[in-house]
């Protein structure tokens, strides 16, 4: 499961991602409602706190990015769109 802890410090991130359009999404992410019901790596939860975090974002330009995300209202939607980055760690 994601737990992800959102920076705003890009020195701090493990992973910094985009935010753009469904059909340039390298990631489609749902964001559940409780940390029980996140599971993968398309089911972010976000947290307060950095230190159980499973991943650290920042969320920056599509330059600058290591990852392209849009976030999806259903969770059947949410998944890879492409191979999964080796250099990703969510």
């Amino acid at each position: 499961m994601a737990r992800i802890y959102h920076t705003s410090n890009m020195g701090e991130a493990t992973v910094r991602v985009a935010l753009v359009a469904r059909d340039s999404a390298e990631l489609l992410v749902h964001r559940p409602a409780s940390l029980g019901m996140a599971h993968g790596e398309a089911m972010w939860f976000f947290i307060d706190d950095r230190k159980s975090a499973s991943a650290c974002v920042y969320f920056c330009s599509p330059v600058m990015a290591h990852l392209s995300i849009c976030f999806v209202d259903r969770a059947a939607d949410a998944g890879w769109q492409v191979a999964r980055p080796k250099h990703i760690h969510l």
